[in-house]
């Protein structure tokens, strides 16, 4: 199993997005062809399209752990969410307040700014030192003013999980809908949304080594939806002609993801730790943000304090190495991460934070390279500053 990644760099930054696993191009590439039936044509051509469709959605849905009347194809994780939102109000949502998170996704804070213009209000809880939620106080923000529940389950810049089992039982027993970011779990963690008890629920193919520009959202079955884009595909749910190619990636990668890649899982998760216990031996100031925290087994972030995140990470993308200092959908923005202001650290912290995650093709000689770079950073700085600082590094396999 392998990607089309070129092995000239080292690639970090698997929460912002993967790369295609090379089943998943081949699976796709009839369908960029020669396959170029429209799913809503009624000749052969057409037909095919149609099968190919059903067969994907069947897939999709068995790997989910639901029926595949519930699975609704959209663009990816950010429209998926749009649509269990604001597709939940227009339905006819008799309660217009929906409570979030401090530390969710960019994709949510921009769409709370577009429905408050529509009079919908927010509440958004705090979250611990740790990224926890206080589930006390989360189920006394559950009012009876609130209509819906949304939350990530995985954090994409800290990788720390939130209890969704435990939270879906107090929104079921609130009678409040409950949604899911799936965007970081999926692929990583097995998944059954039937006995999960969640109404809907949101990830995107780009993130678990399928293609871009292609997602889901699960629809709880009998729950009203009405569309963002009117149209008869999708169940009346999601108009426009269905992005085959795109929808039959998915599907290959969600069958590599159940069969291979969340075997990788133990080995990733070694990689990541003994990478942050070797910063930690070498760099005793860093901090690992929720480190003993339950987080998702590929991601480490790490404040480097009084260090400009920004100078460290174009420092490592001059050596071929790829990292983040947070969501990639917050690029360009010159405020620190929102997720580490919400989680208590200043603002001189937060800008001084690097995210590394790892993925199925990340190896020890890749994390070695890493660490040599990251030390020599540190030492040229302590060079520059007046005192001359050896580091140990460790042996360079590549």
């Amino acid at each position: 199993m392998k990607t089309l990644i070129k092995r000239d760099r080292v690639y970090l930054d698997y929460n912002a997005t993967t790369p295609l696993l090379e089943e998943v191009y081949e699976a796709m590439l009839p369908w960029l062809k020669e396959k170029f039936g429209n799913p809503s044509s009624s000749h052969r051509e057409g037909q095919e399209a149609k099968e190919a469709l059903f067969n994907c959605r069947k897939k999709i849905a068995q790997f989910l752990g639901t029926r595949t009347e519930e699975i609704i194809f959209t663009s990816g994780c950010t429209e998926s969410i749009g649509l269990a939102l604001r597709g939940a109000l227009l339905a006819g949502a008799q309660k217009n307040k929906i409570v979030i998170s401090a530390v969710e996704h960019p994709a949510v804070f921009s769409l709370m700014k577009l429905l408050e213009k529509e009079n919908v209000q927010f509440t958004i809880l705090p979250v611990e030192r740790d990224g926890s939620l206080n589930l006390e106080q989360l189920e006394k923000s559950l009012d009876s003013s609130v209509g819906i529940l949304s939350l990530l389950w995985a954090n994409n810049e800290t990788g720390v999980l939130f209890p969704i089992e435990q939270i879906s039982r107090i929104a079921k027993a609130k009678g409040i809908l409950f949604h899911v970011d799936g965007a970081q779990v999926v692929g990583k963690i097995k998944i059954h949304l039937a006995e999960l008890g969640v109404d809907l629920f949101s990830f995107s193919a780009h993130k678990c080594y399928g293609p871009k520009g292609i997602g889901v959202l699960y629809v709880r079955k009998g729950l009203p939806l009405a569309p963002l884009i009117p149209g008869h595909q999708e169940r009346n749910k999601r108009g426009g002609t269905e992005n085959v190619a795109g929808i039959v990636g998915m599907a290959k990668a969600c069958e590599l993801a159940e069969s291979k890649i969340m075997r990788q899982s133990g080995r990733i998760q070694k990689l990541r730790d003994w990478m942050e216990q070797t910063i930690e031996q070498e760099l005793p100031g860093i901090v690992i943000v929720a480190k003993n925290n339950s987080r998702i087994w590929n991601t480490s972030n790490i404040i480097f304090s009084g260090t400009d995140s920004e100078e460290l990470l174009n420092y490592l993308d001059q050596k071929g190495i790829a990292v983040s200092t947070g969501s990639a959908c917050m690029s360009g923005s010159q405020e620190p991460s929102h997720v580490l202001l919400a989680m208590g650290f200043d603002r001189k912290e937060a800008a001084s934070a690097l995210r590394i995650s790892l993925g199925i093709e990340t190896t020890q000689e890749e994390i070695e390279f890493f660490l040599q770079a990251l030390f020599s950073f540190f030492s040229v700085a302590a060079f520059s500053n007046g005192s001359e600082v050896k580091k140990e590094q460790p042996s360079m396999l590549l």
